[in-house]
């Protein structure tokens, strides 16, 4: 596999183009803020991003109409206290 991580605003769209964004496979938003991690997967999918992955964790981003609508394009939304939940 050829993994590139890079620290940075993923919503700055400079960084984003550091990271090659524009020619990345699959592109996986995991910051601390649910926001962040939608709009820098937003970006990255217009910037040529093949797949967007995004970690959330407000019930309101992982509920089941925003992720049968997924108005925002995006190939997966993960929230990952909910996996848990559903596993236990």
């Amino acid at each position: 596999f050829d993994i590139m991580g890079l620290l940075g605003n993923g919503a700055d769209f400079a960084i984003l183009e550091q990271a090659g964004v524009q020619e990345c496979d699959i592109f996986i938003a995991l910051t601390e803020h649910d926001e962040v991690n939608m709009i820098s997967a937003v970006l990255a999918k217009k910037m040529g991003a093949k797949e967007t992955i995004v970690r959330v964790r407000k019930p309101e981003y992982s509920n089941t109409y925003f992720k049968e609508k997924n108005i925002l394009g995006f190939s997966l939304i993960v929230n990952p206290e909910l996996l848990a939940a559903r596993a236990i």
